[in-house]
């Protein structure tokens, strides 16, 4: 369970200094210190669940978004967010234009392509499967060439699928 600075302060009021004895317990790991000001109690609480308080509001974005979707091979054991809305982890679409959101700038389509499938290692096929057209209207809202470069790309892959 997460618990403020001042919550376990009025906790452990019957102590004569209760600083203290919550700097004993994290030694102890009774208490997991999360950031400054916030502990959990339970230290198998898994990282995920943690994120948004850690840095909030956010969402869980990014590598673990892709890896989370079965999009990439690895195992991607860092949490990463992105702030935005308080969303428990970005949906697919979100996580790979999260994701080209911090890569430098791919030069056209081809290198795009070649970035997502290659040197991401985003599977073709569970990509093909996701909302194309929910992707494009993300990808409007990110200002970077790489998000032109996907809605170009993406208008011709769902021009393609619909056979227009």
């Amino acid at each position: 369970m997460l618990k403020t600075h001042l919550v376990l302060m009025d906790e452990l009021k019957i102590y004569r200094n209760p600083a203290m004895k919550i700097t004993s317990l994290v030694k102890t790991g009774e208490l997991t210190r999360v950031v400054r000001g916030l502990y959990e109690t339970d230290p198998h609480t898994p990282g995920y669940l943690l994120a948004a308080s850690i840095y909030g509001p956010s969402y869980l974005s990014f590598e673990y978004a892709l890896a989370h979707h079965g999009l990439i091979p690895e195992a991607v054991h860092q949490y990463t967010s992105a702030s935005f809305d308080k969303k428990r982890a970005a949906t697919p679409e979100k996580a790979i234009c999260d994701e080209l959101y911090k890569l430098s700038p791919c030069a056209n389509r081809g290198e795009l392509e070649q970035l997502l499938f290659e040197n991401l290692r985003i599977d073709r096929q569970a990509f093909q499967e996701l909302n194309l057209a929910e992707m494009e209207q993300l990808a409007a809202l990110y200002q970077t060439k790489n998000h032109k470069l996907l809605r170009s790309w993406l208008r011709k892959e769902i021009r393609h699928a619909t056979g227009t």
